[in-house]
């Protein structure tokens, strides 16, 4: 299990994704209601809808618990590794 500690950037950020893709075949990812997804992040969603199996509109998921008055749509999906 690791633990991350402060917000990861740059080439951290980078490493820890690379590592993900090695490790993981799941993975989610949340968008939270009070913050704007940008237009980048909207084409990366519409591109992983291939990999979703289910959206959840929640409060809490792995290792966050938020506060806010609308729960984060929580998008679970499963990586699908093709040759290139």
């Amino acid at each position: 299990m690791f633990f991350i500690s402060t917000d990861p950037k740059g080439k951290v950020y980078h490493d820890l994704i690379d590592l993900a893709f090695q490790c993981c075949d799941e993975f989610i990812l949340v968008a939270r209601k009070d913050i704007d997804v940008s237009d980048n992040a909207r084409t990366v969603i519409e591109k992983l809808t291939s990999s979703l199996k289910e959206i959840k509109e929640q409060f809490e998921w792995p290792g966050t618990r938020y506060f806010g008055t609308e729960p984060a749509s929580v998008y679970f999906l499963t990586l699908i590794i093709r040759p290139i």
